[in-house]
């Protein structure tokens, strides 16, 4: 199972930062036990100041918010208080 979900703000000056992570959890039974793996990466990166709202993954390609909004419900909740 894999999702995204936004990661907490960080506010510099007149600029704020929102990291989008992907969260993956694998597990399984054998006969032999059980595992779980689970890690977080970095996805993008959402960046609202004046100039406007941007997003960026991690090669530095400028994506749709419209799609981070499709893959993260509660980006779109924490950037509604931000908008002038």
């Amino acid at each position: 199972m894999s999702e995204f979900r936004a990661g907490a703000p960080f506010i510099m000056a007149e600029t704020t930062i929102i990291p989008v992570e992907k969260v993956s959890v694998f597990s399984d039974k054998t006969n032999y036990g059980c595992w779980l793996h689970c890690y977080k990466e970095p996805a993008a990166i959402v960046v609202c100041n004046e100039d406007g709202i941007r997003a960026v993954d991690m090669e530095a390609k400028e994506l749709e918010l419209s799609e981070l909004f499709e893959k993260t419900p509660e980006l779109e909740k924490r950037l509604s208080g931000l908008v002038r």
